[in-house]
């Protein structure tokens, strides 16, 4: 039988683009003309090497040497075939070149999954979970902010870090399902498993924030809590006609907060200009409406 590619390279037929790149590499280095200065067997074989990962290192011209390697071009000259023979070949073929991109596929799967076992799966899993638990902190550190902070885009940033944790949490957990799957210990839809886990992640990192935000305002009312007056302002928009903006303002000590006044306090705050506003003189940004409405 004559030499593949494959063979040249010393790799089994159909190996990864990384087996084929990490064998290059190897003989490469041994029989490279440096190495081997006036060696002609060495020269000859270094170019037989260079050619075989010419065409193997490209994705693309790689597949059209595999399909031609597995015999689905060849053709023989015999007598014409029936519409019959000519289903079954192709039915063949067909079942040929999937057995190929199954092959692949399967490497690929293998390869990833020993990857990703190469550092220990827990410590992977601690740094993602940081990811989330930091994202989570930057609600709990933003969620009642005042109109002069920076808040709003604290939260763009908390967002995109709990999103990026369970987006590497997950595509983790999808390379160890696809690896049990193959090896027939995972049945079912593993996508469905995935986006059930990402929106449950996603969930609770943001709800873990939002609900420490609530109890850091209850205890900070319950041990620090003060009252002053608010004032309260109305801002109507240029750009867009019957859009209304109402904040209230409240100072404590030389520093002066704003805040976003909820709709259902505006009927209170046009008769009596001011607002009740209780405080944290701890944390001054803890602040709500305290006025009793009828």
């Amino acid at each position: 039988m004559a030499e593949t590619l494959y063979d040249i390279l010393g790799i089994e037929k159909y190996a990864s683009l990384e087996e084929v790149k990490k064998a290059f590499k190897q003989l490469a280095v041994r029989y490279h003309p440096d190495k081997n200065p006036g060696d002609k067997h060495a020269e000859e074989r270094f170019k037989q090497i260079s050619n075989a990962y010419t065409v193997l290192s490209d994705a693309e011209s790689k597949e059209k040497y595999d399909i031609r390697l597995s015999g689905l071009f060849s053709y023989l000259k015999q007598a014409p075939k029936s519409e019959q023979e000519k289903r079954e070949e192709r039915r063949k073929k067909s079942a040929e070149a999937q057995k190929i991109k199954r092959e692949r596929e399967e490497r690929k799967i293998k390869s990833d999954y020993e990857k990703l076992m190469s550092t220990p799966y827990w410590i992977k899993t601690l740094f993602n979970v940081f990811i989330m638990l930091f994202g989570a902190r930057f609600v709990f550190h933003n969620y009642f902010y005042t109109e002069e902070s920076f808040a709003p885009y604290m939260h763009f940033i908390a967002v995109a870090l709990i999103l990026w944790g369970n987006i590497r949490q997950q595509n983790m957990q999808y390379t160890i399902l696809l690896f049990k799957q193959l090896q027939g210990l995972v049945k079912g839809n593993i996508a469905w498993k995935i986006a059930r886990n990402m929106i449950a992640g996603v969930a609770l990192s943001l709800s873990v924030g939002v609900m420490g935000a609530h109890l850091m305002a209850l205890y900070q009312f319950k041990y620090y809590s003060a009252f002053t007056e608010a004032k309260a302002v109305f801002e109507y928009s240029v750009r867009h006609e019957g859009h209304v903006k109402a904040t209230y303002v409240y100072r404590v000590g030389d520093k002066e907060y704003t805040k976003s006044l909820d709709k259902k306090y505006w009927e209170y705050a046009v008769q009596n200009g001011n607002i009740r506003v209780k405080y944290s003189y701890a944390n001054p940004i803890f602040a709500r409406p305290a006025v009793t409405l009828e």
